[in-house]
């Protein structure tokens, strides 16, 4: 029976426990010896703040764990990096990264998506106007993703993706769903994304389309004011399973606890109790212990 050495090697920011590994060493990289069409079984495990991204080298795959038959030599790594915040517009609302519309709100729709049921739209625009949708957080040092369609009159009326104020990439004429990803330093960035018509003319939808956004969130949290019925509610985006303290403070300066929430899966959490914004000018900030 034919024997085949399967090698196993693990990118920064996590560990593969499994299978158990004899030979070789960290440095050169771990291998098992199996036999013609074994059976095994590797499982990926991300360390503290990151996320499994997948396996790379003679296999391919998002599974984990990720069950494979051992037919011929195999090397494999596991690629890991910081966990990010994602929103598809699945949940048919703007709730699960801190939003900032600008000029003729952008929305969600259902007619035109790269997949799923919902995905966001520009907003319905004359000549010589923009429709923008911004976020503002705090962001680890990765790579962020996104999909975009346009349907436009081609070289005047643009889809224009900013960081930080500064044109980064635009998309005119007829441009079907592609994906485009971007590199974020690690601090307080603003990415934005803006519908813009010149001086005349239209043609096609007149419109541009969002899906799929993908960011590299760091520990810190990011807190806003949501409206929801006759109330306003603190929401916190931050990393999924960490605790964030929530602090009041009526001249930035001296600074009181507001209460404290654990973020779920989702990215998401909305502080108990509602704010009265009738009492005066009120400052909030959400605290990673």
């Amino acid at each position: 029976t034919a024997v085949h050495e399967l090698n196993v090697t693990s990118g920064p920011g996590g560990a593969v426990p499994s299978p158990w590994l004899p030979f070789g060493s960290d440095e050169a990289g771990q291998y098992a010896l199996y036999a013609q069409d074994a059976a095994v079984q590797l499982l990926a495990k991300p360390g503290e703040g990151n996320e499994f991204y997948g396996w790379q080298g003679s296999i391919s795959s998002l599974e984990n764990p990720l069950d494979l038959v051992i037919t011929s030599a195999t090397t494999v790594q596991a690629t890991f990096g910081p966990r990010r915040l994602a929103d598809d517009f699945e949940s048919g609302a703007l709730g699960r990264l801190p939003w900032q519309s600008g000029g003729t709100a952008w929305f969600v729709q259902q007619d035109v998506v790269a997949d799923g049921e919902f995905a966001l739209q520009s907003g319905d625009i004359s000549d010589q106007q923009a429709s923008s949708i911004k976020v503002r957080a705090v962001f680890s040092a990765g790579t962020g993703s996104f999909s975009s369609r346009v349907d436009s009159e081609e070289n005047w009326d643009k889809l224009e993706f900013l960081i930080d104020g500064r044109v980064i990439q635009e998309w005119s004429g007829l441009v079907d769903w592609n994906e485009y990803e971007f590199k974020l330093t690690s601090g307080t960035h603003e990415l934005e994304w803006r519908y813009r018509k010149d001086f005349a003319n239209s043609r096609g939808a007149d419109a541009a389309w969002l899906d799929n956004v993908n960011l590299p969130l760091s520990l810190g949290g990011t807190i806003g004011l949501i409206s929801v019925g006759d109330q306003h509610r603190i929401r916190i985006w931050g990393r999924s399973g960490h605790r964030y303290d929530v602090q009041v403070s009526s001249d930035l300066v001296e600074w009181k606890p507001a209460g404290s929430v654990i973020v779920g899966p989702s990215g998401v959490a909305v502080l108990p109790g509602s704010v009265n914004t009738s009492e005066g000018a009120a400052y909030y900030r959400a605290v990673a212990p």
